[in-house]
């Protein structure tokens, strides 16, 4: 049986198109300040380098492989999108994604988070959502925590030795499936779920992790 769900942050447990476009924004003016070029020039140095990276290994490539590949270290990268994100001009309380996650950790022995967002900043979205106060213990990996981010599979394996579970009982969860679903199957976790359309779509179809039933055989939704 599933006993940990390691769940997605950012357009999983929020949704606001504003504060990712303006967070996404100020990652690349952050880059351009840092390397010293135009905000437009970086932009498309980034586009090209994920498209060639997606070329390269066969899948979509995120941001945060481009902006190492642009000369970005990691430490450099995380302490700009601490700056770039501010969820607290974006988002607020929201009880109804509260209420769902308090009847998962009711499911659930354990409940936790990665993302490949500084864990700081994924700290502070869920104080602001109010998943904080409703899962005081729930622990946010970022991609800081273990130099390993999404889709690299070691990401996914590394939260489940963490946890001290073993990866064969875990679920994840989130809403881009070529980050949240292989690499965590390829960790052997025994299934991911992948809910596109985020957190809408996590409160109108999330109720197949709440059936008591729900067994691991469901490996990849």
């Amino acid at each position: 049986m599933i006993q940990g769900v390691i769940l997605d942050i950012d357009n999983t447990v929020y949704s606001n198109s504003g504060y990712f476009s303006a967070g996404s924004c100020g990652e690349i003016a952050e880059v351009a300040q840092l390397k010293g070029w135009k905000k437009e020039t970086v932009e498309d140095r980034l586009r090209t380098l994920r498209q060639d990276l997606a070329h390269r290994v066969g899948r979509p490539a995120t941001l945060t492989e481009a902006v190492y590949a642009f000369g970005v270290t990691p430490e450099e990268w995380n302490q700009l999108r601490c700056r770039a994100w501010q969820p607290e001009q974006w988002l607020s309380h929201d009880d109804a994604i509260c209420a769902y996650f308090v009847r998962l950790a009711e499911r659930f022995s354990t409940i936790a988070f990665g993302t490949n967002s500084p864990s700081a900043v994924g700290e502070r979205v869920l104080r602001c959502v109010g998943l904080r106060a409703a899962l005081p213990t729930a622990p946010v990996f970022g991609a800081e925590t273990f130099a390993v981010s999404k889709p690299d599979p070691q990401f996914f394996a590394r939260i489940a030795r963490h946890l001290e579970l073993p990866p064969e009982v875990c679920l994840s969860v989130g809403d881009r499936e070529f980050s949240d679903g292989p690499p965590a199957i390829a960790a052997g976790y025994a299934g991911a779920v992948i809910f596109p359309d985020g957190r809408d779509e996590l409160l109108a179809n999330g109720a197949c992790l709440l059936d008591s039933s729900w067994q691991q055989e469901v490996a990849y939704v």
